[in-house]
């Protein structure tokens, strides 16, 4: 199964970063996202054999460095990167994301009942996609979702992530 960069961005970030630092005060702002810091996390894909590892930095004390690395069998890896950081001007978390061949994604995420929602970039014509975001005891669950005719949001697949330390 090949691997889309909107899937490997919309379950986010990429390359090695070292862990096992505290978040700093200020990223309080940014939610238990902030708590991700210092660690890094592991899911499986969809595909069932591919796996994707998501590490967190402080960056200077008031941003987020993300770095995603996807190992598929047979395949070539997928990196990329992110970093985030509360804008106060929105109130909103803002990120760019960085993926090979120089695509840059920018965009904002923002909490809904407890949700860290990040609205998707889809092509014309497709429906509207978010990945959303659920804090779970040992790390965090990715859902992709699609919205439907009617308007509702519903799930497309799920990639549940638990910490590790390297």
């Amino acid at each position: 199964m090949k691997l889309p960069l909107s899937l490997a961005l919309a379950v986010s970030l990429a390359a090695p970063v070292t862990t096992q630092e505290a978040a700093p005060a200020p990223l309080a702002k940014l939610g238990w996202f902030g708590e991700l810091v210092g660690h890094c996390y592991v899911g499986t894909l969809p595909d069932g054999a591919s796996r994707d590892t998501q590490c967190y930095a402080a960056l200077m004390e008031h941003a987020v460095r993300g770095t995603i690395s996807v190992e598929r069998p047979g395949g070539p890896a997928f990196q990329g990167e992110g970093t985030f950081g509360f804008d106060k001007a929105t109130g909103q978390i803002a990120y760019v994301l960085v993926a090979p061949g120089g695509t840059f994604t920018p965009g904002t995420a923002v909490y809904e009942d407890g949700r860290l929602l990040f609205p998707q970039r889809v092509p014309a014509g497709k429906p509207e996609a978010r990945s959303a975001w659920t804090r779970t005891a040992d790390g965090y669950t990715v859902t992709r979702e699609v919205k439907d005719e009617s308007g509702a949001w519903k799930p497309a697949f799920a990639v549940s992530y638990a910490k590790v330390n390297p």
